[in-house]
């Protein structure tokens, strides 16, 4: 399964479930890695999406953490606007993926 292929891959995985009336409708892979957290993979449901649900789900994550790491498939125009409107930048990328970071900003005492 997937899950199990980034296990070998990443060490100490996390899986949350976003649920709705009783159903699964997001999962949401995460792995802490070099004082960030990278979001190994963000799914939800063909019947919940377009509904704000992966929004949330990085909207509070970006509220626990002070760096946010993940990747997009370059071709994945809606993830890459979402990315954009959250305040994602660009690391680096390929022909099929981009490697993208978020920092929480930092108040500059007056």
């Amino acid at each position: 399964m997937q899950v199990e292929d980034y296990a070998r891959r990443c060490s100490g995985l996390e899986t949350w479930l976003v649920i709705e009336g009783g159903t699964p409708i997001a999962r949401v892979v995460l792995a802490g890695e070099a004082g960030a957290l990278r979001v190994v993979d963000l799914s939800v449901a063909l019947a919940a999406r377009r509904k704000g649900i992966a929004s949330r789900v990085l909207r509070a994550l970006q509220e626990e953490c002070e760096r946010l790491n993940l990747r997009v498939r370059t071709g994945n125009l809606a993830a890459r606007r979402l990315y954009d409107e959250l305040g994602f930048t660009l690391l680096r990328s390929d022909d099929a993926t981009m490697e993208l970071e978020w920092r929480q900003k930092r108040e500059h005492p007056e």
